[in-house]
């Protein structure tokens, strides 16, 4: 919580709690006579006494107490009075609630209690108050967080002290006892013999699993850091991500806490759980100067994550010309292929650096080298709209017609994602098209070009089945009117209303049916569009293919349109409805009915990659 937020006038906040806000105890006290409710709050819950308590007013706190106004009142955020207090620094009427019974225990809405408040503000006389009227300083928020780790991540050096100071002997107590040694009540001694390491006392995780030593490293406060190790908080400690104080501090480019971390044994070489290190952190953050230090310290330059992305991978992608050149003179390799057929050039023109592309390949880097899947640099700048990457890269001599492993160009991924700018340059550039789907813009484009739309690819489709597979509407109407053939069939004799019904995409339906599609023809199976709709639950195709004069009584036994299924018009195409690529098979072996393809998707730490990504 930040100071005063809580506190702040609202719109609907009574003459009173106005009164209470800006410490006007004549007014407070006259508007209570005149009959004004002490407990009546504003929209954010809060009563005069909140306001009154946050803003530091002791007399108006003690005549609002004195008139019946509840200390232990929560606001819409569970923030008592007492937590305003706190949170404000306000030590007097801190002193002034516990007095009146004011729970210092008590958590807000994500169980904060007044000492997280005061510790995250650097309120150190607060929290010694608090402390000494029994606040619990190992106390867990709903972030699993105590009130050291939220003074750690703010660089509250004094009051880190403090809550070590204080903390570290009640902690030892607890942990001796954890292991099993005997406390004696008597004379409040304990007996043990090998538990002499403090490590536990302030290496408590958050539920991210970060200590109070990652938090501080995380936000560069050195000072702090340097306590917390100097009373042994752990170096090495990992958070649920399998990230050490040092990923955190060179991810965020805090060069002397990556220094003094490294000074104190931490492992520049170790990676996180996924295999990135405090290195390729420092690359991606584009800080050269820890990129420097950690190489100078020993860190690997050629080591790849498990994602198989080297540091000359993860300088391109994230647009690092500096550190890039900095691993280049280090001897890195601007060719280099990683084990998905990547190099860093795929990676810069995916991402659309183009100051990065133009330094690699004037270092030689080959710009028609393919991925694993087939994927140029051109493919992936078309892919994402990378028009400047697009025009340098043709400039340079890079294939426009190439395709990938199933035949795509740079077109085919520029029309797919509607990046107009990148299809009429590639057109102008002699690439060959046939069709696209979904970008009415590019659609309309294309025909105007020439492109032919009634050409069919190799599975008999042609553009009019592609749009109707994936419920363009717009596309659909576009091409009919241009003269899309709507009974034509595709190498298994399905229409583009076969496509329709098949996806229950009831508005191309009711279109193609307007314009004259056959709705009794039958695929090679023997099927209708109605076969279709219902075999696949679409109940609002099928009631409108009937009404329309299809023959339910031509459906197959067991069909779940007529099996009076509640579920029907719920059970929509499970198969994705993700953009089909011009030219693209939507059909599968064990799939009779048209589907979209869907593409994969593999989440990684720093990009997304899909079946049209290198990231």
């Amino acid at each position: 919580m930040t100071e005063r937020a809580a506190n702040e006038p609202s719109e609907v906040n009574t003459p009173l709690n106005v009164a209470a806000l800006n410490g006007q105890l004549d007014v407070v006290q006259r508007l209570v006579d005149q009959g004004e409710q002490v407990e009546r709050g504003n929209n954010n819950g809060q009563k005069p006494l909140h306001c009154a308590s946050g803003n530091g007013h002791l007399e108006v706190v003690q005549y609002l107490v004195g008139k019946g106004a509840q200390v232990e009142r929560g606001d819409n955020n569970g923030q008592t009075p007492l937590h305003l207090a706190s949170t404000n620094g306000h030590l007097d009427v801190v002193q002034y609630l516990v007095g009146k019974r004011g729970l210092v225990e008590r958590g807000n809405s994500v169980l904060q209690t007044p000492l997280h408040c005061a510790s995250h503000n650097d309120h150190l006389d607060v929290v010694r108050y608090l402390v000494d009227q029994g606040a619990k300083f190992e106390r867990n928020d709903s972030n699993g967080q105590t009130p050291l780790h939220l003074a750690s991540d703010k660089g509250h050096l004094e009051v880190v002290k403090y809550l070590v100071d204080k903390g570290a002997p009640v902690k030892k107590i607890q942990f001796f006892v954890d292991q099993g040694a005997q406390v004696e009540r008597e004379n409040n001694t304990i007996e043990y013999s090998s538990y002499e390491d403090d490590e536990e006392c302030i290496d408590l995780k958050d539920k991210e699993g970060k200590t109070p030593l990652h938090m501080a490293s995380d936000k560069g406060h050195l000072e702090v850091v340097q306590y917390l190790v100097d009373n042994k908080a752990r170096i090495d400690l990992e958070d649920n991500e399998g990230k050490t104080p040092l990923h955190l501090a060179s991810h965020n480019g805090h060069l002397y806490v990556v220094q003094y971390l490294v000074g104190q044994g931490a492992p520049v070489q170790s990676g996180d759980a996924k295999g990135i290190t405090p290195l390729h952190w420092a690359i991606l953050n584009g800080d050269i100067d820890v990129v420097q230090y950690l190489i100078g310290e020993g860190a690997l330059v050629k080591e790849s994550d498990k994602f198989c992305q080297t540091c000359l991978d993860c300088a391109s992608h994230s647009g690092h010309l500096n550190v890039l050149q900095y691993l280049v003179g280090q001897g890195l390799q601007v060719e280099r292929i990683n084990s998905k057929g990547e190099t860093p050039l795929h990676h810069a023109a995916s991402s659309g650096h183009l100051g990065v592309v133009q330094y690699l390949v004037d270092q030689g880097a080959p710009f028609e080298n393919s991925n694993s899947d087939g994927q140029t640099p051109l493919h992936l700048a078309s892919d994402n709209g990378h028009l400047e990457v697009v025009q340098y890269l043709v400039d340079r001599g890079a294939q426009v017609e190439r395709g990938d492993n199933d035949g795509e160009t740079p077109l085919h991924y520029a029309a797919s994602n509607g990046h107009l700018g990148v299809v009429q340059y590639l057109v102008d550039q002699g690439a060959p098209f046939e069709n696209n789907d979904g970008h009415l813009e590019v659609v309309q484009y294309l025909v105007d070009q020439g492109a032919p739309f009634e050409n069919s690819n190799s599975d008999g489709q042609t553009p009019l089945h592609l749009a109707s597979v994936n419920g363009h509407l717009e596309v659909v109407q576009y091409l009919v009117d241009r003269g899309a053939q709507v009974e034509r069939g595709d190498n298994d004799g399905e229409t583009p209303l076969h496509y329709a019904a098949s996806n229950g995409h009831l508005g191309v339906v009711q279109y193609l049916v307007d314009q004259g599609a056959p709705f009794e023809n039958s695929n090679s199976d023997g099927q209708t569009p109605l076969h279709l709709a219902s075999d696949d639950g679409h109940l609002e195709v099928v009631q409108y293919l009937v009404d329309q004069g299809a023959q339910p009584k031509a459906l197959q036994e067991g069909s779940r349109a007529l099996s009076g299924t509640a579920q029907l018009g719920k059970e929509e195409n499970e198969a994705g409805t993700s953009t089909a690529i011009a030219g693209k098979k939507p059909k599968t072996e064990s799939t009779p009915a048209k589907k979209p393809p869907q593409e994969g998707t593999n989440t990684m730490e720093t990009e997304t990659t899909s079946a049209k990504k290198v990231l």
